[in-house]
């Protein structure tokens, strides 16, 4: 498969992510054929692209729509057409009469999208596009949403990926603030805990900070069942392993068993809490 095609289909499921975070089914409500474009958006995650593409056509006068419509247009590889898909959502983008959660959503994609090319020197003719000017302007318009916890999050990876250690600390200190003056749900800083603590895991070799943020994901509430197991497996296991800390480690083993008595991690965790126990 052509190297563009196999990179477009990885950001299709990225931009799917992004799409279903950002677009509540109660968006649908808004229009006046509900049902029609709930199938456009289920099309989209199913990556029915070709019928999710034939079903905003029917409503190119809404810009949910619209924006679908734009996605499809850059991640359908069978009928691709990247300069309109972009050209769209930059429209989308400029439009700031829209109302501010679509508005936030278009900004969003497009800014992404530009990001990800530029990243991966795909399609140079969008390297002049300053991607974090677009961030800084969602974190301002719409500053405690979903959309600027991610939008934050885009903007930190900008500096987090530079070889430059003042701009990396930059990027840590970017999150870390906005956390700390996020009013918007508690809910949507847990993205933003994950983010932190593999980058300072991945840069730093940082276990205690990353401790910190997985602990406070976990308090936070875990939506995801798997993911939520997975982080207090992680949280234990940095506990022993990486700070040497046996009674917590215990407390989160045993706390482990109790949630998850026949998860697959369940004989290793028993293993782990008896070593403890014996005193290794």
């Amino acid at each position: 498969m052509h190297r563009k095609f196999k990179f477009l289909i990885y950001q299709k499921n990225i931009i799917f992510l992004i799409l279903f975070l950002l677009i509540p089914r109660f968006y649908c409500s808004l229009i006046f054929a509900q049902e029609t474009l709930d199938d456009a958006l289920y099309a989209y995650q199913e990556s029915d692209l070709e019928k999710a593409r034939e079903i905003t056509q029917k409503h190119l006068n809404h810009p949910l729509s619209l924006l679908v419509l734009h996605l499809c247009q850059i991640h359908d590889h069978k009928n691709q057409n990247i300069p309109a898909g972009i050209s769209g959502l930059k429209k989308l983008y400029e439009n700031e009469s829209l109302e501010k959660k679509i508005w936030s959503e278009a900004a969003l994609a497009y800014a992404r999208i530009i990001q990800l090319f530029q990243n991966r020197k795909l399609y140079t003719e969008y390297d002049n596009i300053d991607v974090r000017s677009i961030y800084n302007k969602i974190i301002k318009i719409v500053p405690h949403s979903l959309n600027a916890c991610l939008a934050v999050m885009y903007l930190a990876e900008t500096y987090l990926e530079s070889a430059n250690k003042s701009s990396i600390k930059k990027g840590f200190n970017l999150v870390e603030n906005f956390i700390n003056s996020y009013k918007g749900p508690g809910k949507n800083k847990v993205i933003l805990h994950f983010f932190l603590e593999q980058y300072y895991i991945n840069l730093y070799r940082d276990y205690k900070k990353s401790f910190e943020h997985l602990k406070k994901a976990y308090r936070i509430g875990i939506s995801n069942e798997i993911y939520e197991e997975l982080t207090l497996f992680r949280i234990g296991r940095i506990c022993e392993k990486e700070l040497n800390n046996e009674a917590g480690a215990k407390t989160y083993y045993e706390k482990y068993l109790k949630l998850y008595p026949y998860s697959e991690r369940t004989p290793i965790v028993k293993r782990y809490l008896k070593k403890l126990n014996q005193g290794r």
